[in-house]
């Protein structure tokens, strides 16, 4: 007997695929269930542009705008072992970080969202459809959010930012 086993997803892997789920690219879900605060505003982004970036920050230069630090370079690891074989859980870590202009405002549910209240606002919202989502993601087994973090404004490039601190659990076979 043959035991298949996932195989191990790095940190990038994880977080390329978060984003891609925030651009409405991710092909394990239909439609698209992340609004862009930007187009949802009736404004237009940049050719080959999304909400998210990992890759490249500068190539999102319009605001709103969402980009990842990772809080934990390498992924922890925890070997389970049974009788036959054994399963490898890595462990990635990682903030979500929102930020905004203090012009720009997002509308949600009938209410309109500025500067620090979108900030907190659209994590909160996105924690909601990720969770919501949860189950389209194969590879995930356990997503764990954090609380966010205080507001950080930039008085220079009037933008507000905020953080959302994510764990996400992987499970793979032997490398």
């Amino acid at each position: 007997m043959t035991v298949e086993r996932p195989s191990p997803i790095d940190t990038i892997t994880v977080i390329n695929t978060i984003s891609q789920f925030i651009n409405n690219t991710y092909s394990g879900v239909s439609g698209s269930p992340i609004v862009d605060p930007l187009t949802d505003a009736g404004l237009t982004r940049g050719t080959g542009t999304g909400l998210s970036v990992y890759e490249d920050e500068t190539k999102i230069s319009q605001y709103p705008k969402i980009t990842f630090e990772i809080i934990n370079a390498g992924e922890s690891t925890r070997l389970t072992q049974g009788k036959n074989n054994y399963r490898e859980r890595q462990r990635h870590e990682f903030f979500i970080i929102y930020t905004c202009h203090k012009g720009h405002k997002w509308t949600y549910d009938g209410t309109a969202y500025y500067g620090k209240q979108q900030a907190v606002r659209f994590l909160q919202y996105l924690r909601n459809q990720i969770k919501k989502y949860s189950g389209s993601f194969g590879t995930f087994n356990e997503i764990t959010f954090g609380q966010l973090s205080n507001i950080v404004t930039n008085k220079n490039t009037m933008t507000y930012q905020a953080a959302m601190p994510v764990k996400i659990d992987t499970y793979g076979g032997n490398v």
